[in-house]
């Protein structure tokens, strides 16, 4: 199966510092399965972005719940969905901001985002008119 997680519209449980790094958790995250045609939209839990040497502007504990937005940048790259797994090494910066008005804006020198070892897929069953 391959996936690409959107940031918008996905639900962070938790933002946890660990030293320099910053590990965000999500609740449920927004994906796309891009290996099937027409693709399905859905959620899944267990994803993590782990950033790595990371500065960040937030209050971590008030970073939970919906994005609102959210991407992260890479040069002039900027990415507010992308394939899974996703790593970079290099700098790259970003920023979340949350439905419930909490914004998290980081630097950092590396980052990965990899689906669980047993991913579990919940196709969206919403109707789009």
């Amino acid at each position: 199966m391959q996936f690409e997680l959107n940031l918008r519209d996905s639900e962070v449980a938790s933002v946890l510092p660990e030293g320099q790094d910053l590990r965000i958790s999500f609740a449920a995250a927004a994906l796309t399965r891009t290996d099937i045609h027409p693709a399905a939209v859905g959620y899944m839990n267990g994803l993590v972005l782990h950033l790595r040497d990371t500065r960040w502007k937030g209050v971590p504990g008030e970073c939970i719940g919906r994005l609102s937005s959210g991407e992260l940048r890479i040069g002039e790259l900027v990415l507010s969905r992308f394939a899974l797994p996703w790593v970079a090494s290099g700098a790259l910066s970003g920023e979340l901001q949350f439905a419930n008005g909490a914004r998290l804006q980081f630097l950092a020198q590396a980052g990965e985002c990899r689906l669980p070892e047993t991913p579990r897929f919940n196709e969206s069953l919403a109707c789009w008119v």
